[in-house]
């Protein structure tokens, strides 16, 4: 993955055999002077334990789970604008209609009234399906108390 990088060259660790990883300059080059070799399962043992120990720390998850909550409120604010758009949106189009249908009661240019008004109504209905589409359950909401469940389940599974 690449991620891995010696620390003399900063050239990136590679596997070089079945369970074995070194330098890929040293390797490949022969232009490093690290020539350990670390065996894969140390590796993915002390990464998962950095993992789970940067994954237990209190601040760590308290602040991915009040970024989620900041955001979601950020997009229900959103989706509540757009709702309200679309509403004050369809009610003018409407509005619009009604208008050309009397113009055409009072001897307007039918054909071309007619035309507008299939126009209006054609995206009066692209609006009402996206505001029909905005009034489902909108996402997931954190319980205030998940930044701490979520520590006791990690904490219980052990460690890795």
């Amino acid at each position: 993955s690449g991620l891995l990088k010696c620390g003399c060259c900063g050239g990136a660790f590679i596997v070089v055999q079945d369970e074995r990883m070194r330098c890929s300059t040293v390797n490949n080059a022969k232009a490093c002077t690290n020539t350990r070799t670390v065996k894969t399962g140390e590796v993915e043992k002390r990464v998962l334990l950095a993992l789970q120990n940067y994954l237990l720390e209190p601040d760590v998850v308290a602040k991915a789970v009040e970024d989620y909550r900041l955001e979601r409120e950020r997009l229900a604010k959103e989706r509540q604008r757009r709702k309200n758009d679309l509403s004050r949106d369809i009610a003018a189009i409407g509005r619009r209609i009604k208008v050309l249908i009397d113009a055409i009661a009072d001897g307007g240019n039918a054909k071309h009234l007619v035309s507008e008004i299939r126009e209006l109504e054609l995206q009066q209905d692209r609006m009402q399906a996206e505001l029909n589409d905005l009034q489902a359950p909108a996402g997931v909401t954190i319980h205030p108390q998940a930044s701490a469940r979520y520590l006791r389940c990690l904490r219980r599974s052990g460690p890795i």
